[in-house]
């Protein structure tokens, strides 16, 4: 069994095992490049440096980790912070620029398919928008590929119910993407996730990285022995102090105040960045606290946690609005809405093996506001707390269609563009989701005044095509109009499409997929037919498109359809195809198993009128134990086929037909190439060398 990351720790911190390291960086290297790679622009030279910056850092700061919650996570976190460093370099950007071309034909055949490709710019901003519990829990399920039962070890769960933390944390990441334009369903993300999420590293990166780690780190292990001998001393002084507080704190007239400023915690979603100064403390907020004592639980093993919410202007209690609740132990995690009593007070019923607090405000006329105790981090949850809350910003504006008209109904969304960071454990935060009325006209006073220009809107109307979008920090005048109230979003204009699928027998087919645009187009529509094989699809953009129809037993089958304002229905008749048969092997003919085969059209061949075709349907197989992956019904047009799998060379772009043949696809392992550079006059090695194959 392998050993633990604390253990291996450990061991470097106290034995100054280079081995240990070593092991550490091996079983998280592909993890930190990855992230790296996607954050760089698939730049491998510079991942491989922030890669190497990285477990640098974590040989210096290896003592103070020692009692860090997650290794994964910070390791994640730090690559974020070195990424975002490599790239405000700007040699390094110009060195990018020069160079993306000829890095982009050397490695023409290790191209992502198009999911990949939409995803891979999006991912990590997303999911750093994540809570650090639900961004681990994706880390481990679909990055490390660790089993729901060796997650459920981690956390302190069953099997079962770490497989619903990761479902939710999972929801949670689609729905940010969503939110940047990348729709899918969880099986598909995961899916995604699970084959691109972990970039394969060459065999001697860990290797390299390790040795130059551990150099950077020499000291440690000195550092941890003057703490050890220390820690008496120092333990001694800390309980004479202690003593001193509790005496001036027993005085009358003075609260109980915790002192949380040397501490960030991540606000709306996004982590704070240790390296940024936080802001000024927020002047209108007071927090008071009683810590209580902690042995005081009731006979079901909880104590009860009392919030008070007062208007920091007048100190009136607030009696309206909601708080939303998200609390987690070791063994269950819920989260639902708590509206304040006649006193403005929260009660909040607070078990014994309670994991995490979080609160957040949603009440009209006062900025939103969390409130977050991780008592897996030492942060005790109070018996009380008083939370006075800064009046937000009134926002508001309009939403119409083509023709100027007001839209009811409308959704206008908002959520934070840039992070924030605040002392613990108060922050606010930014987001909310409004409908509009029925003069299209919408309003929100939620948002504290130093947040709106980081907002970023979206528009959109279930009868309309297109969504409209809004960033307030880059539009001219934005900020000035949403606070006016006279912030519109035109919406463009939209007709409706309807008709009946059926198969070349004229027989109705039910359950078929029927889909208005490309595959991974803006504005694309889908539906499933009814019984009788009819679908109506709303929302369509008016001009020529491309109608797609899918269903188990037969070819995706696409034709073009001109709409306009009162289209005709349509009648799509769905072609039986052919079948296609993907072989993989080594290139000593042996079958790989659980390659993943992608098939869809050869988005370089030209339809019947002349134009390209569009990316219209993506199938994808795993190949069984034979090497085999199945497709019983595709078009029978040029196709583009893509294989990869773990340990070999991905084949992109093979040309394909389904003909009923067998496609026999050979797979090249990945090569390693080493040796040794020196100098041509003193054949003296050079240290610091980029080698460039192809």
């Amino acid at each position: 069994m392998k050993a633990n990351d604390n253990e291996l720790l450990r061991r470097y911190v106290r034995e100054q095992s280079e081995g240990a390291f070593a092991e550490l960086v091996q079983q998280h290297v592909r993890l930190v490049y990855s992230a790296a790679l996607r954050q760089l622009n698939g730049d491998r030279t510079a991942a491989e440096d922030v890669t190497q910056a990285v477990f640098a850092d974590l040989a210096r700061k290896a003592p103070r980790l020692l009692r860090h919650s997650s290794l994964t996570g910070w390791l994640y976190t730090s690559t974020r912070f070195q990424a975002t460093k490599s790239r405000r370099s700007t040699q390094r950007r110009v060195v990018r620029e020069h160079a993306a071309h000829a890095m982009n034909e050397i490695l023409r055949h290790d191209t992502p398919d198009a999911d990949w490709v939409a995803l891979r710019p999006l991912l990590d901003d997303t999911m750093n928008e994540l809570s650090p519990s639900d961004r681990e829990a994706v880390l481990w399920r679909y990055f490390e590929q660790r089993s729901a039962v060796e997650i459920g070890l981690r956390l302190g769960l069953k099997e079962n119910a770490a497989r619903m933390r990761v479902e939710r944390a999972l929801d949670k990441l689609r729905a940010g993407l969503a939110r940047r334009g990348i729709t899918s369903s969880a099986v598909a993300l995961a899916a995604t996730l699970a084959a691109h999420g972990m970039e394969e590293v060459s065999p001697g990166l860990a290797a390299r990285v390790a040795r130059t780690s551990i150099a950077a780190g020499v000291g440690c292990g000195l550092a941890w022995w003057l703490m050890s001998v220390q820690a008496k001393l120092a333990l001694g002084l800390v309980g004479l102090l202690t003593v001193i507080a509790i005496l001036l704190c027993l005085r009358p007239g003075r609260p109980v105040i915790p002192d949380d400023s040397a501490s960030v915690e991540q606000t709306a979603g996004f982590p704070s960045d240790p390296q940024a100064a936080p802001p000024a403390q927020m002047a209108d907020t007071v927090r008071e606290a009683d810590t209580g004592n902690p042995g005081d639980l009731n006979e079901a093993g909880q104590f009860e946690f009392r919030l008070s919410l007062v208007a920091a202007q007048d100190s009136r209690p607030i009696v309206d609005g909601e708080v939303s609740c998200s609390l987690d132990t070791a063994s269950n995690s819920e989260t639902h809405k708590l509206r304040p009593n006649a006193g403005g007070v929260v009660l909040v019923q607070i078990p014994s093996n309670t994991v995490s607090l979080r609160l957040v405000t949603q009440i009209e006329g006062f900025a939103d506001t969390r409130l977050v105790w991780r008592q897996d981090r030492g942060e005790i949850v109070p018996h009380e707390y008083l939370l006075k809350l800064t009046a937000g910003v009134t926002l508001g504006g309009y939403v119409v269609d083509a023709q100027d008209k007001p839209l009811r109904g409308a959704q206008v969304e908002a959520y934070l563009e840039e992070p924030t960071t605040s002392p613990r454990p108060e922050g606010h935060l930014a987001g909310f989701s409004v409908k509009t009325d029925e003069i299209g006209q919408w309003r929100v006073c939620r948002v504290a005044p130093e947040l709106v220009r980081g907002l970023t809107f979206s528009a959109s109307h279930p009868a309309l095509a297109m969504e409209a979008w809004l960033r307030v920090g880059v539009e001219a005048d934005a900020e000035e109009q949403l606070r006016a109230g006279s912030y519109t979003f035109h919406l463009g204009a939209a007709t409706g499409v309807s008709g009946r699928v059926v198969d070349p027998e004229d027989n109705a087919v039910s359950g078929a997929v029927v889909r208005v645009g490309g595959l991974y187009e803006v504005g694309t529509r889908t539906s499933r037919t009814g019984p009788d094989g009819s679908f109506n699809l709303s929302g369509c953009k008016v001009g020529n498109l491309v109608l797609t129809g899918d269903a188990e037993g037969f070819a995706p089958t696409t034709i073009q359809v001109a709409v306009g304002t009162n289209t005709a229905p349509v009648r799509l008749v769905l072609g039986r195809g052919q079948p296609l048969s993907v072989r993989v092997s080594d290139r000593d003919g042996n079958p790989v198993s659980n390659a993943g085969v992608q098939v869809g059209p050869d988005l370089e061949k030209r339809g019947p009128d002349g134009s390209l075709r569009p990316h219209t349907f993506n199938a994808e197989r795993k190949t069984d134990g034979n090497g085999l992956a199945f497709f019983p019904a595709l078009p029978e047009y040029d196709l583009w086929v893509g294989v990869d799998a773990r340990g070999f060379i991905r084949q992109d772009g093979i040309k394909a037909r389904a003909t009923g043949q067998e496609l026999v696809v050979s797979l090249l392992t990945n090569l390693v190439v080493s040796g040794t550079v020196r100098d041509s006059i003193t054949e003296k090695p050079i240290p610091t060398c980029r080698i460039v194959t192809g």
